[in-house]
């Protein structure tokens, strides 16, 4: 349930940047000291300002190269912070309380930046500092959170009071870094959160895909390569061909939508189209966003990218993607969630996915600029999935920790099971939380990413799950991540049809259904986006109606984390029962009916029926496949017992309020006395 405190943003002592916003998780307290400001020509006092932690040599296994050449051009990330926090976190507590007059009232991004968004006068005041230092500004950001910077090493170094050095790592490869924590004069530094860019070694970030292995299962569906087909996804978790909106049966392919993939490489367009025609789809609707200068062919990490494309297609194939793309161990990797944030007036793209990330302390230069983008992302009524990792409890690879960005409170953090179905492409059996041993695998142990946040604070909609634990816990839900049951993808440069699975498979699978859920809001006459979905997954979970919406798993780990009755940190609320939970989600949550269940499920004409589901209490009519039924009354708030009526037929129940209608998903079958 929505509570009433809000702990979006950690408030811990020494953690704080300007107005009391996020954690700075690299550096502590600004510590001042005095220096020159060569830009005014006066004594002022210098301040260490966040970035990435210099690279430590001894640990990387690194060897001094060289100082860095003078002349060489390096590209930065000036970030600043947003203002008026403490408004801030009461708005989007509200945003999300169906019971609130704000809710779903949702801001355009430019509403959002002149409320929340670093003056104009700070951006120019940094833009003006930035170019007396000798640095070029490449791109200026709408939410004035972000300017993207570029000057040579030696101006670099004069204006951040760094030196930057070449390193060779144990596998050959040269990376950079500067020496120690940067300075900047403190007019600036009282406007600025934070640098990205002065190094290379901390941003990064990796993918989350798990290999099938040859001695897994041949076959677990009917794709090209054995694995899944995007029928036997909508199988396997009951998602059907039509669905009754205000319109009449209706198919959900995500006409109308669009999505946004955070993507750190490219990919080959016709992969994606022998994917799309393989499986009867249309042509895709893709359109590539180059994040700061982009230019790259496709490179190993194509598989990610075509893995997330085609995710999106198996459930929503009419959807527009945008595909984000930037180079790795840039800037960039932050850059990017701002540009989704700000494109949001153009792209509409209301659901966004992303398979890459690291462990929290890995990724600690990266949680404040991310957080911002994705505070502006829940403002707008945008939806995140972030892949919760494939090492289980050891996001690290060493001790528990969990991935970043899953971790924060913005975004839904998706996991990783072990499905079985019934048959081969069949109908859904069970699962358990995923944990591959090493002795099972090459590749070293896998598993869904789980665990709890050592930055985040428990939220206020999780504080019903363990209470006992003050910080943020993922997984928030899961879907089936194990290669042994792995999806089918095409990439002609790996040799055509393969099979692949991990929480880079579940997070875009889990969008894709989202954006199905925001096509049938939009069919049913909702005005508005889903939103942060956590909130209202939370509500489910914690409700007597949980068992309906989802597949609670209790059998199995995440090689740490046991999987238990309800919520646990290998599997979160579980996988998706998909038509229940894309009629809920697909409705107005606040006012909507929607039938859950119904008893008994048979019976003779006359026989009472009780309907258990959400927001009954204004029921009007009942029908019984399309007889009235003559009789009936309103038990609660959701419940209503019904009989039933002289020329009933086997079919659906049909419930109307004053706030629209809902079909249930079963068939209640008439029998003779």
């Amino acid at each position: 349930m929505i509570g009433s405190q809000f702990v979006k943003f950690n408030s811990s002592p020494g953690r704080l940047i300007r107005s009391g916003l996020f954690a700075s998780v690299v550096l502590s307290t600004l510590a001042i000291s005095v220096g020159l400001s060569r830009a005014q020509g006066v004594v002022e006092k210098q301040v260490s300002v966040a970035s990435s932690q210099p690279a430590n040599a001894a640990r990387l296994g690194a060897k001094f190269l060289q100082w860095a050449p003078s002349t060489r051009s390096v590209s930065l990330s000036i970030n600043l912070p947003l203002q008026n926090t403490a408004q801030l976190g009461d708005y989007l507590q509200r945003l999300s309380n169906p019971s609130d007059s704000l809710y779903h009232h949702y801001l355009t991004g430019a509403q959002f930046d002149a409320q929340y968004g670093p003056t104009q006068a700070d951006y120019d005041q940094v833009k003006s500092w930035a170019a007396s230092e000798g640095l070029t500004i490449t791109r200026e950001y709408s939410s004035r959170t972000v300017l993207n910077v570029k000057g040579s090493v030696a101006a670099v170094q004069s204006a951040f009071g760094v030196k930057i050095a070449d390193f060779v790592l144990p596998n050959g490869s040269v990376v950079y870094s500067h020496d120690r924590a940067p300075q900047v004069p403190q007019h600036i530094g009282a406007i600025i959160s934070g640098v990205l860019g002065l190094t290379n070694v901390s941003l990064h970030r990796y993918k989350h895909v798990a290999y099938q292995l040859p001695s897994d299962h041949p076959s677990a569906g009917t794709g090209p390569a054995g694995g899944l087909a995007p029928s036997d996804i909508k199988t396997a978790y009951n998602i059907s061909n039509l669905f009754l909106s205000a319109s009449g049966l209706t198919p959900l392919r995500g006409d109308g939508q669009s999505v946004a993939l955070y993507e750190l490489d490219t990919y080959t367009p016709s992969d994606i189209a022998q994917y799309s025609s393989q499986f009867g789809f249309e042509a895709p609707k893709l359109t590539n966003v180059n994040v700061d200068g982009f230019n790259s062919p496709p490179g190993y990490d194509q598989l990610e990218v075509v893995l997330d494309i085609d995710m999106i297609l198996a459930l929503a194939p009419n959807a527009h993607i945008y595909v984000y793309q930037g180079e790795d161990d840039t800037s960039a990797v932050t850059d990017i969630y701002q540009q989704i944030a700000d494109d949001y007036s153009t792209t509409k793209a209301s659901i966004i996915s992303t398979s890459w990330g690291d462990d929290e302390a890995s990724d600690a230069d990266a949680i404040a600029p991310e957080a911002v983008a994705f505070a502006k992302m829940e403002a707008q009524g945008q939806t995140v999935f972030v892949a919760a990792g494939d090492t289980g409890a050891y996001e690290n690879g060493v001790t528990l920790s969990v991935n970043d960005p899953a971790s924060q409170p913005g975004a839904t953090g998706v996991g990783g099971t072990t499905l079985t179905t019934k048959s081969v492409g069949g109908a859904y059996d069970y699962e358990t939380g995923w944990d591959t041993l090493p002795l099972d695998n090459p590749y070293g142990p896998e598993g869904g990413g789980g665990g709890i946040s050592s930055v985040w604070p428990k939220q206020s909609w999780e504080s019903g799950v363990f209470p006992s634990v003050a910080y943020r816990q993922v997984p928030d839900v899961s879907l089936n991540a194990d290669p042994a049951n792995a999806y089918d993808i095409y990439i002609g440069l790996f040799g055509g049809w393969f099979s692949v699975g991990g929480t880079s498979a579940t997070a875009p699978l889990w969008g894709s259904f989202a954006t199905l859920a925001n096509e049938l809001r939009a069919k049913n006459g909702v005005t508005t986006t889903l939103g942060f979905a956590n909130p209202a997954l939370y509500t489910l979970g914690e409700s007597f109606l949980y068992g309906a919406f989802f597949h609670d798993i209790t059998i199995g780990s995440n090689g740490y984390y046991p999987a238990l009755p309800g919520y646990d940190m290998a599997t979160g609320w579980g996988s998706f029962i998909g038509d229940p939970l894309l009629y809920y989600l697909g409705s107005d949550l606040s006012t909507a009916p929607l039938i859950a269940s119904f008893s008994p499920g048979s019976g003779p004409v006359g026989t009472v029926v009780t309907i258990t589901g959400l927001n009954l209490s204004t029921t009007t009519s009942v029908r019984f496949n399309g007889v009235a039924a003559p009789r009936f009354s309103v038990s609660s708030l959701n419940s209503v017992t019904a009989t039933v009526p002289t020329g009933a037929s086997s079919g659906p129940i049909t419930l109307t309020t004053l706030h629209g209608s809902a079909e249930s998903f079963g068939r209640f079958t008439v029998t003779r006395r």
